[in-house]
């Protein structure tokens, strides 16, 4: 699709999809909830939310540890703290 014209085409789809008989529409967005669930997608999704909670909350060390950098020296310097870790600089530990 052209660069721009995303909204355009979601409008046409929305104009086609508001034109299905609402409970014709109802069952099969029942059906395809049906098929993912099926699939494992709940289970999925809650263990998706679980990592991500995980991750963004401040519980984890080198999270933990970078916001302090970040805090006390600045940002500049959190970023290069992350950044030795992977190079192997002595002073990232």
């Amino acid at each position: 699709m052209p660069e721009g014209q995303d909204l355009n085409e979601a409008l046409a789809v929305a104009r086609q999809l508001a034109r299905v008989d609402r409970p014709l529409m109802r069952q099969t967005k029942q059906a395809i909830n049906r098929a993912y669930a099926i699939m494992g997608m709940d289970q999925a999704l809650a263990e998706a939310l679980e990592i991500d909670t995980r991750i963004e909350g401040e519980g984890m060390p080198t999270k933990k540890a970078f916001l302090d950098i970040a805090r006390k020296e600045g940002l500049r310097a959190a970023i290069a703290w992350r950044d030795g870790r992977f190079t192997g600089d002595s002073n990232s530990a």
